[in-house]
């Protein structure tokens, strides 16, 4: 559908901004001395900013895809929330890193990290 080009379209906007930053921030971390902790502090929130917006553009597609489908097969919902849970914790992860003091515990950030591994894998399967 249309809306899923535009959608497209958008997500590719924001990587090009999105990966300048993320290899930034690598580059940074890697090189320690070259940019003060509060650049790279704001080149992490920048780039976490745009994988939040990214990740709900990819949501918003998977719903338009399949939103007609479910009106005819109802266990399509299911295939949507299954397909959407990883993104949903992608942005929880991303909004968490966007904050200035990032409130989710390394243990909570691994437990959602490792969840979302582990459903993109069986929602290919």
């Amino acid at each position: 559908s249309s809306f899923i080009r535009v959608i497209s379209k958008l997500q590719a906007i924001i990587n090009l901004i999105f990966q300048p930053l993320d290899i930034l921030g690598y580059i940074a971390r890697s090189s320690s001395g070259y940019i003060s902790n509060a650049q790279l502090l704001l080149l992490d929130r920048g780039a976490c900013t745009c994988w939040f917006f990214v990740e709900l553009l990819e949501v918003c597609a998977t719903y338009i895809e399949i939103k007609h489908k479910m009106r005819h097969d109802s266990r399509l919902f299911w295939v949507l929330v299954r397909r959407a849970l990883p993104r949903l914790m992608n942005m929880i992860l991303a909004h968490n890193w966007t904050k200035a003091k990032p409130t989710l515990s390394d243990g909570m950030i691994g437990t959602l990290g490792t969840l979302q591994v582990v459903m993109d894998v069986t929602t290919d399967m």
